[in-house]
């Protein structure tokens, strides 16, 4: 799907919702482990429907010696269905790369799917290069709504 650079959150989640399967929405810079596709199974057995991961940051090449250095969220799982109802939810305003997009889908999950939304963050599948570099070229003013306002960390973990 063609788009602008940092496109916006609700497209994103109405191209997930248009899959065959579930999809999952990241960051263009994260390192996916080939363990990842066990962790989805694991959140499908405990017929889970949503899940998200922190970041395990590295330096250099050493993936080995990653470490989660901050609550980032860089990775968002969901079902067709959830990833439908978000994207009709989600402020219009919200881009990827940008903050407070991150917090809105994980409390979104957690207040539609509250026993189907799981941190896999234990499994150590999403990784994030340590950069400096950040680029947010457009102003994101967060939104206190009622996913916000239940915002909090999946109980459920893997």
């Amino acid at each position: 799907m063609e788009c602008e650079n940092f496109p916006f959150i609700s497209a994103l989640c109405m191209a997930a919702s248009l899959t065959a399967s579930n999809a999952c929405i990241l960051n263009a810079d994260i390192v996916v482990s080939d363990r990842l596709p066990m962790a989805i199974n694991a959140v499908l057995m405990k017929k889970g429907n949503a899940a998200i991961s922190r970041r395990w940051e590295f330096e250099g090449d050493d993936i080995s010696r990653a470490a989660l250095v901050d609550y980032g969220i860089d990775f968002f799982w969901a079902t067709p269905n959830i990833w439908r109802q978000a994207s009709k939810a989600i402020p219009a305003h919200y881009r990827i790369g940008h903050t407070s997009f991150d917090n809105w889908i994980m409390s979104f999950f957690n207040t539609v799917s509250p026993r189907g939304c799981y941190d896999i963050t234990a499994r150590k599948v999403i990784y994030h290069p340590k950069h400096e570099d950040r680029k947010r070229p457009h102003p994101i003013q967060a939104v206190d709504d009622i996913y916000t306002l239940n915002c909090g960390w999946p109980v459920l973990r893997l």
